[in-house]
């Protein structure tokens, strides 16, 4: 219900937008994987669901999760950043907002991105040339499992 939606929404200190593409206007999305989001994230894109269907009899709807992009707000040392990332790049700093390190296998377990795409979205938070929201445990460019990574908080 959109009291539920709103009691989550003040929950969580978040906006929430969805754009709904229909696929006669779009190209078909490539096949979709299921990943984990946060608790509070899954009752909210339940909420929205529910809300999508009784709205619009006869639709389906599925999250994909790759054309997605997330305003993220960062509290970094005594200044305060906001990130756009992809939906893949938020879950994974999301991970970091309970731990300082964490190793491949952790992030995996904790997002349930494939392995694929879980790779590039760790090269993409820690090897940029200018940016590096995290830091890698060993300079090679190539993500090995047991591969360690740490919140840079000098970003």
């Amino acid at each position: 219900s959109s009291a539920e939606a709103k009691d989550i929404l003040e929950d969580l200190g978040v906006d929430f937008r969805v754009s709904v593409l229909t696929t006669g206007r779009w190209p078909s999305p490539p096949p979709s994987c299921e990943i984990q989001l946060p608790l509070p994230l899954q009752r909210l894109a339940t909420c929205f669901a529910s809300f999508y269907v009784q709205q619009h009899r006869g639709r389906s709807l599925r999250w994909c999760p790759a054309w997605g992009q997330c305003l993220l707000r960062a509290n970094a040392n005594t200044s305060r950043k906001e990130l756009v990332v992809s939906h893949f790049q938020a879950l994974v700093l999301l991970c970091f907002n309970t731990a300082d390190q964490l190793s491949y296998e952790e992030i995996c377990k904790a997002t349930q991105i494939p392995d694929t795409e879980l790779q590039l979205t760790l090269q993409s938070l820690s090897l940029h040339k200018t940016v590096k929201l995290l830091l890698k445990g060993s300079k090679e460019r190539q993500i090995r499992p047991g591969e360690t990574f740490s919140y840079n908080s000098a970003f």
